[in-house]
């Protein structure tokens, strides 16, 4: 009989987003499903609901709810699930729960440790600490938030998976500088594959391609708006690169994060504003494959990542990339990217200067490089998976007991 592996995707499920982490979830749960049973596993997805992982289809975990005639039908959709609960699985010993999402829900910390206890083996992605090592730059709420998740990770997980080696070597930093912890989980890392799974036949909206005309060079920055994207170093930098007499565009591609009130203002009081300076928070996948496709450059000046999906993603469409020098993004990008200093805004005004008057041949010339597919990806991730089982032994009695206690103190607290 074929283990299983749940993975994990109620926020992606309920919230209808299509930030980089639901790409990422829906991109796992449509390959695993379908090479799963190559590695021995069979694969389905699962949800929070009424205290319990319930098995969802994936063909419904994965399908964008916001052409479903709107959120609020989708979600009443959930009443109509038939209600198949992890415990009306066998429990084998194989049995693997992916957990690729934070959660600080009381019920989902018992929903894991319900698991546990059946035998089940927890393993969770990570995709970086930036709330833990840059909380400056996150929601006021996200550090406390995240560090109960983590916490919980780092207890019930038999590894942690981080996206990228940059960010596997940040989380075993913090396991080996946390004297607290007697037992602590395995660690490794996979890439993240690259693909819009959301577009479709349609084209790009006409308002949105109309953006792109003019004859200008237009660069592009995707990305939430919030702080640690660093969209106040592009807007800077273009300030200089506009007041030396460069032409171009810059179209700001992302929804509305955090801590980005004065920002936005700036924005929308510029000089540029919808001349050369746009902001765009409503793009679709169709819209950012146009994107990719037809404009200049990619800018992407980001503080700290635990990846940078836009980057692959300018890649496949042949985009030219400009970068900060970060550790990640030499992981990813090093010798496919133009890299350019935090420390001053000047250094990416000369570069945009001298690479915008290049002959006009040089500058529409599109050099594709490859990526993993999220195929390859996750082709990739279920050996590591695999890995992550066989490290799990048997919970032995004290361990039990102690699953137990945190159980019974849990459900206090839920009352």
């Amino acid at each position: 009989m074929a283990n299983t592996l749940f993975i994990d995707c109620t926020h992606t499920y309920y919230s209808g987003s299509n930030t980089g982490i639901q790409r990422v979830i829906r991109n796992l749960i449509s390959q695993a499903s379908i090479i799963g049973p190559s590695f021995g596993y069979q694969v389905k997805p699962v949800i929070l609901k009424n205290g319990h992982f319930v098995v969802v289809p994936p063909v419904e975990a994965i399908r964008d709810k916001n052409k479903i005639r709107g959120l609020k039908h989708w979600r009443a959709l959930l009443k109509n699930i038939r209600e198949k609960r992890l415990d009306n699985y066998s429990t084998q010993a194989g049995n693997i729960l992916l957990i690729p999402e934070i959660s600080a829900l009381i019920e989902y910390r018992l929903a894991v440790i319900d698991f546990k206890l059946k035998g089940g083996n927890v393993q969770t992605i990570i995709y970086d600490l930036i709330p833990l090592t840059h909380p400056d730059t996150v929601s006021l709420d996200s550090p406390g938030i995240f560090k109960d998740w983590f916490d919980l990770a780092i207890r019930h997980s038999a590894q942690l998976i981080a996206i990228s080696q940059t960010a596997k070597k940040e989380v075993e930093r913090y396991l080996k500088n946390d004297k607290t912890l007697i037992n602590k989980p395995a660690t490794d890392y996979f890439h993240l594959g690259s693909h819009l799974d959301l577009k479709d036949r349609q084209k790009a909206s006409q308002s949105f391609i109309s953006l792109f005309g003019g004859g200008q060079p237009v660069f592009i920055m995707v990305g939430s708006i919030e702080p640690r994207k660093n969209h106040r170093y592009a807007l800077g930098a273009f300030n200089i690169f506009w007041r030396r007499g460069g032409k171009a565009k810059l179209i700001f591609i992302g929804q509305a994060g955090w801590r980005n009130e004065n920002l936005l203002a700036e924005i929308k009081n510029h000089r540029f504003y919808n001349k050369r300076l746009f902001l765009v928070r409503s793009a679709d996948d169709n819209d950012l494959d146009f994107a990719y496709k037809n404009a200049t450059g990619l800018i992407f000046p980001s503080i700290v990542e635990g990846f940078g999906l836009p980057i692959v993603e300018a890649w496949q469409a042949g985009l030219k990339v400009f970068c900060s020098d970060i550790p990640i993004f030499r992981e990813l990008a090093n010798g496919r990217a133009t890299f350019f200093d935090l420390a001053s805004p000047e250094s990416l005004a000369s570069l945009l200067f001298e690479y915008c008057h290049q002959p006009k041949d040089l500058l529409s010339k599109k050099e594709k490089h490859q990526w993993p597919s999220w195929s390859e990806s996750v082709g990739k991730l279920f050996p590591v998976l695999i890995k992550g089982q066989i490290l799990s032994k048997k919970l032995s009695d004290e361990e039990k007991n102690d699953l137990l206690a945190e159980q019974a103190d849990l459900l206090v607290k839920n009352k």
